[in-house]
């Protein structure tokens, strides 16, 4: 598997699993556009143990260097709950930054 690869299938199931939703929250609750590093967004190790799971070789470079912010939704109107998820990787030669578009109310 290729780093690339694993980082696709982090950030997915980051927005799309039940099971990763506190660090979601987490996220939510800081400021619009500040960067978060992975690692301190998973508090209960959940998600590291799912990256290890993947790759033992490549799941500690993805929970080091996979940095996390949000923004609201800019064709939205203002209070709605749909935002943006950033997501950036940029080390190892990879400049890698998908946006995911988040429901809030999901949460």
């Amino acid at each position: 598997m290729s780093l690339e690869v694993l980082l696709e299938l982090i950030s997915g199931d980051i927005v799309s699993m039940k099971r990763h939703q506190d660090v979601l929250r987490t996220l939510l609750s800081s400021q619009a556009g500040e960067w978060r590093d992975l690692r301190r967004l998973d508090p209960t190790d959940a998600l590291a143990a799912e990256c290890r799971g993947y790759s033992p070789d490549l799941g500690p470079k993805v929970l080091d260097g996979l940095r996390l912010a949000w923004t609201p939704h800019p064709d939205e109107p203002p209070g709605s709950p749909f935002c943006l998820i950033l997501f950036f990787y940029g080390r190892d030669g990879l400049i890698w930054h998908p946006v995911a578009s988040f429901n809030r109310d999901t949460l």
